[in-house]
């Protein structure tokens, strides 16, 4: 059994509705962060990452979203990733690195890519699936999750591997909203259902799985408004951990359980900038860790981040983005690895597939005539709605007088 610790770059980024416009064409620093002069990593932690996932929240505007038009934003960032991580990663390396993708999938705004390092574990890779779930009314995608899940096979081709599943999530909006962003997470788990894992018949959860990342704008705010003097020390940040929702709920047991994270309070809050900003706070929200990344393995050795920062450079977007370079645990040597199963802290929704249905149809009904009024406006959704008013009006004229 391969002993060798894998290890896993986990990036998330609000990209506020921007389409193909929202990201930086120079993505060493975010997804290359080893070449980075702010990390200083000892050599033996500066290896390429054997996979890769990035997860992007409000990926395009959100009509075309629901109407399903994500198709070319997702391919655009797919090319303009593996251009990145392949010619900066082969530059710091003796050899050139390739990564394959394993999956990528979105719903609506909420997308995630997945990336395998070639030479290492991209020929083991077994059993793809993709999944999505709505958190919005009536299931609908504007908030929700995806997920990618896979089997990664052991090198000496003996037993069945590990399971990996990441996801990426977008939960509800708003400091007063806590208690819906905690419903979010429980739809999530009772509804974002993969296919049924070793000798079971019933669909599985994100938490049927060797190694669980759980990542995005979980929007989770600071429940009291800090001082600018404590933004800028990272000791003043750490007394705000005691505020942060996420963290609180957290330890009172109430949301995303048996998953960890590491020192968000290192680095800035990520929510909420002035476009073009690298540091300066909007002054109507307070500002807050909503961008997050969080973990969970089965074994016993924890799984260990060796960097976790956000970007404060990337300044498109109202968030700033986050990554983590995670050390994985070695191997099982286990013929059949063991799952983290029992943290799961609820039952799958009998309701799930009803509720995708629904979900997506209302997604696609609400979408096609969303981008109907938009484009009859000329980009202007009211205009378009005016348009529509005023040529229904004078078509019912024109029949009532010739008809």
């Amino acid at each position: 059994m391969d002993q060798r610790r894998l290890r896993v770059l986990i990036a998330s980024y609000n990209t506020a509705l921007q389409g193909n416009k929202g990201l930086p064409q120079d993505l060493v620093e975010w997804l290359t962060p080893a070449l980075s002069p702010t990390h200083s990593l000892p050599a033996e932690d500066q290896e390429p990452p054997d996979f890769v996932a990035v997860g992007f929240q409000e990926l395009l505007p959100l009509q075309l979203g629901l109407a399903g038009f994500s198709g070319s934003v997702l391919s655009t960032r797919d090319a303009l990733i593996r251009d990145q991580l392949e010619k900066n990663l082969s530059l710091s390396s003796s050899e050139p690195q390739k990564y394959s993708l394993v999956a990528k999938y979105a719903r609506v705004g909420i997308a995630l890519l997945v990336y395998a390092r070639e030479g290492t574990v991209s020929g083991r890779i077994r059993d793809v699936q993709v999944r999505g779930v709505g958190c919005g009314h009536m299931g609908m995608g504007n908030k929700g999750a995806v997920g990618v899940r896979f089997r990664l096979s052991p090198e000496d081709g003996e037993g069945e591997g590990e399971i990996f599943t990441f996801v990426t999530a977008h939960l509800a909006a708003h400091t007063y909203n806590l208690s819906q962003r905690l419903r979010d997470f429980q739809t999530i788990v009772s509804q974002l259902l993969f296919s049924p894992v070793d000798g079971t018949t019933a669909p599985s959860q994100i938490y049927a799985t060797s190694h669980l990342f759980l990542f995005g704008d979980l929007n989770f705010r600071l429940s009291q408004a800090p001082e600018s003097s404590q933004l800028l020390s990272q000791d003043g940040r750490e007394q705000l951990r005691e505020y942060d929702q996420l963290y609180m709920a957290k330890e009172a047991g109430r949301t995303l359980h048996g998953l960890q994270e590491g020192e968000f309070w290192r680095f800035r809050p990520t929510y909420k900038y002035v476009l073009g900003s690298e540091d300066q706070y909007y002054g109507k929200r307070t500002p807050s860790w909503t961008d997050r990344i969080l973990f969970a393995s089965h074994d016993d050795v924890p799984i260990k981040p060796l960097i976790y920062t956000s970007i404060q450079s990337y300044t498109t977007s109202d968030h700033k983005p986050v990554m983590a370079l995670l050390l994985l645990p070695p191997s099982v040597p286990e013929a059949k690895a063991p799952l983290i199963d029992e943290r799961a802290p609820y039952p799958v929704s009998r309701n799930a597939l009803l509720w995708s249905i629904v979900g997506t149809s209302l997604d696609r009904v609400v979408g096609y005539a969303w981008c109907v009024l938009w484009f009859a406006g000329g980009g202007r959704t009211g205009l378009g709605l005016v348009a529509v008013l005023a040529v229904m009006g004078i078509s019912m004229w024109w029949f009532g007088v010739f008809g």
